[in-house]
Parts: C-alpha cells; structure tokens; sequence
C-alpha cells in the first residue's frame, strides 16, 4: 500500500470529526422533531422553524449542514429529507430505523473522559456504574427488532423484517467488517 499524503491522511482525520459532528447532527434532528416534520412535507428553512418554535437561523444552519451531509435534499429554498432518510431518520416503526443509535453513541462517548485516568491506573468502569439512562438505551436497542425476534444490535443485517435478501447480500459484523449474511444461530423467524 502507498504512503499516503498529507492531504489523504488529513482528510481520514477530517473524516473521522466529520463523522462526530454528524452524530450529533442525527441526535439533534431525531430529538427536535426536524426530520419527523420534513418528512411529512418539505419546507424552506424558516417555515421548519415556525412550524417547530425553534430559532429561524439555528434551523437554516441545521438544513444546511444536513444538505451537505447528504441528509436533506434541498431545491431552492425548500429542504426535504434525500431518498431512504425518511425511513432511517423519522419512522420509529421501520424496521430500518436508525433513531435509536444516536444518542447510544454518545452515551458511549462519555466514557472516553475516563479514558486518561483509567489508561494511567488500569482502573475499570464497571457497565454498573453508567447512568439509568445508558442503561435503558442499551437495552432498548438489544430488545427484539419489532418484526422479528431478532436481537439489536443485529449481528448480521438491518433487513431481518423484510424476509429475503439478494444474492450475495452483505451485511456488518459487530467489527464492522463487511461479512457475508448468515442467519443467528439463535434467531428464529415468527
């Protein structure tokens, strides 16, 4: 493999911020109510914000980012949610629904304050002592998938509810490798 250079390794950090802020661009989104209401029907910037009560020029702010982070389309002064992001983003019932990794993420990202002092003592900290509301998240997302009794977070693929997949449908590991799917051996579909 080349050495890469230092626009190409500064981009791979780039990336990885970019991807911190859209964590939290996704939590702030689900929480507020802005993409539940784009995608009940597009809308400029300033009718979101008078819709929701929020603050004109935090939302104009907030569709930008989401049109450059592919989130929201935008034809003019209109902004609605890009294909596919109305099912990952706003329908709670879907079996695609991401909502629920957000805030979990951050949660997690709690923990790396501990980091310094945990690395310098070879201390622990105990899943025990995280908050009740960590707790809750992540049973809530190890709870069975709403249409099937597969388990969150799934081992194999997001598309458990939907009965088939392609051929050589790919899936992600709990390493996030992409890996062949293959049914849980303890899965059972209803």
């Amino acid at each position: 493999m080349p050495r890469p250079t230092i626009g190409e390794a500064a981009a791979t950090v780039f990336g990885y911020l970019r991807g911190l802020h859209a964590t939290h661009y996704l939590d702030l989104g689900i929480r507020m109510g802005l993409f539940s209401a784009l995608a009940q029907k597009p809308r400029s910037a300033e009718a979101l914000a008078r819709d929701l009560g929020l603050h004109p020029p935090y939302v104009r702010g907030f569709c930008e980012m989401g049109h450059h982070l592919q989130i929201l389309d935008r034809e003019g002064a209109t902004y609605g949610l890009a294909p596919e992001m109305d099912r990952l983003l706003a329908s709670p019932d879907d079996a695609y629904f991401l909502g629920g990794f957000p805030p979990v993420h951050l949660r997690v990202a709690e923990d790396y304050r501990l980091y310094p002092e945990l690395f310098r003592s070879g201390a622990v900290h105990p899943y025990q002592e995280h908050s009740q509301a960590s707790s809750r998240m992540s049973r809530a997302l190890r709870a069975p998938c709403p249409g099937c009794s597969w388990t969150w977070p799934p081992r194999n693929c997001l598309t458990c509810c939907i009965g088939s997949r392609p051929a050589g449908a790919f899936s992600t590991s709990d390493a996030g490798r992409a890996m062949p799917w293959r049914p849980s051996p303890s899965a059972s579909r209803i």
